[in-house]
């Protein structure tokens, strides 16, 4: 099943009606003021999900009014809106999820956001996105490709203490072998060359983002 996640972060107009949410995508959630936003552009979620603390309450009214599934929750609670919305995402059973409004001026909130990908890793393949990056959280061993699209850069930064880079391939910067700690910078900005580039993972966990200027 895929699950397209709406939260209440930095949200775009021109992103979400170009990703014909409604056709490419099983079920969509809308996350607090996320299920506001998508109801601004007369794209009505399947559940509405949040403590709803950041939508306006006639926006509330207005999502009630339409008879939408609603799960609640309380505003001081120990997991983020996100949070309950990627577990509620396991429960029903979805194998690729794609989160938009995780990223914006709060840091905290996108550091964590980000991180939610690998606690699910074993439950769905999680991706991030706002118009200028595509995150992937990814962790080895194993083999991952990324195709050539409108994010020409691509770059690989470590979360675990270390994560060991067999190959990076397909990208103007070709690597070999390379043991990257947390701190390097080495995996800054890459670009995608012909159709496809291909990252070899040892053990370790790494955010790959697929960015444009």
């Amino acid at each position: 099943m895929r699950v397209c996640v709406v939260t209440g972060g930095a949200l775009d107009r021109d992103l979400l009606l170009s990703l014909d949410l409604k056709n490419r995508w099983d079920r969509i959630l809308g996350v607090d003021r996320g299920a506001q936003f998508l109801a601004e552009l007369g794209l009505w979620p399947d559940l509405v999900l949040g403590d709803l603390d950041s939508a306006e309450p006639s926006a509330v009214r207005a999502l009630e009014e339409k008879g939408l599934e609603f799960l609640r929750f309380p505003p001081e609670k120990d997991l983020t809106d996100t949070h309950l919305a990627l577990e509620h995402c396991r429960d029903m059973g979805a194998t690729e999820v794609l989160v938009l409004g995780a990223t914006g001026n709060r840091l905290d909130h996108m550091f964590a956001n980000l991180f939610l990908g690998f606690r699910y890793r074993k439950d769905f393949t999680c991706v991030f996105r706002d118009p200028w990056n595509e995150v992937h959280p990814l962790e080895g061993p194993g083999t991952f490709q990324f195709e050539a699209s409108e994010f020409p850069y691509l770059s690989i930064l470590p979360v675990s203490d270390t994560a060991r880079v067999l190959e990076v391939s397909g990208v103007r910067y070709p690597l070999g072998e390379r043991l990257l700690e947390r701190s390097d910078s080495l995996g800054i900005s890459n670009e995608v060359l012909g159709t496809k580039a291909t990252l070899r993972l040892g053990e370790g966990k790494v955010l790959v983002f697929r960015s444009k200027d």
